[in-house]
């Protein structure tokens, strides 16, 4: 059958409410429309299944928390990404050179944990961050250690032909301290202040009223302290 002006052709089959609707128009014969059905169908099987498969992946989906997300919700996102369960838990790479390395891991424990880095995100910060710390402290002792030679050089050349003299009275004053401090000169050597220009100028005084035998560090009730031949102090009320 023709589907020529005025007449219906395979449509003349279908209902009669149907007959007359366009979206069987587009269709020439009968053919047409199964061939057309059985696309559709297998378009929709097709859809059917990618729809399960989407589904699934939802299922198993880790979505981030809003910000109003409580605690327990971060928790849960956080261990899904791979969050150990501790901040014990986490483990670093040594950094040579670094002092105080047991404390900064510490403190580095728990901040990856309350961000919830998995293990390899922590320890690659870990790594990066203790490397260019320890790095910015052996700048700084550098600096420290130069800045301190520059100092002595700096008081040598002021002291000029004085500088041997006037280094052994420094060093009576400090040994007399140690003396009295026991552990004293082992301080200023791992501070660095043995070499202070300002505290080297101090102990030259001091070196040098005790060599004038002047030095009295101090005048208690019952008269001041003298001075025995060892460099030590006798007290008159310790003699009473």
């Amino acid at each position: 059958m023709s589907d020529g002006e005025g007449n219906l052709g395979w449509r003349a089959g279908l209902p009669a409410d149907l007959q007359g609707n366009e979206t069987f128009s587009q269709f020439k014969t009968v053919g047409d429309f199964a061939k057309h059905h059985l696309e559709v169908a297998d378009t929709n099987n097709k859809s059917g299944e990618k729809i399960k498969d989407l589904e699934g992946k939802l299922g198993k989906a880790v979505f981030v928390p809003e910000n109003n997300a409580t605690e327990e919700d971060r928790a849960k996102f956080f261990k899904a990404i791979g969050r150990p369960d501790k901040a014990e838990d986490y483990a670093f790479d040594k950094i040579e050179g670094l002092e105080g390395q047991e404390q900064l891991e510490a403190w580095f424990r728990g901040v990856a944990f309350q961000h919830g880095l998995t293990k390899a995100q922590a320890a690659a910060l870990h790594k990066d961050y203790a490397g260019a710390y320890a790095e910015a402290m052996k700048q700084a002792e550098a600096k420290r250690v130069q800045a301190i030679q520059d100092g002595v050089a700096s008081l040598k050349k002021e002291w000029g032909d004085k500088a041997t003299e006037n280094e052994a009275l420094v060093k009576k004053a400090t040994d007399w301290i140690e003396k009295t401090i026991p552990g004293f000169k082992m301080q200023m050597d791992k501070t660095g202040y043995g070499n202070d220009t300002m505290l080297c100028k101090a102990f030259l005084e001091i070196g040098k009223a005790m060599a004038d035998d002047k030095f009295v560090p101090g005048k208690p009730p019952g008269g001041g302290p003298k001075q025995k031949a060892d460099g030590t102090l006798s007290y008159p009320s310790m003699q009473e």
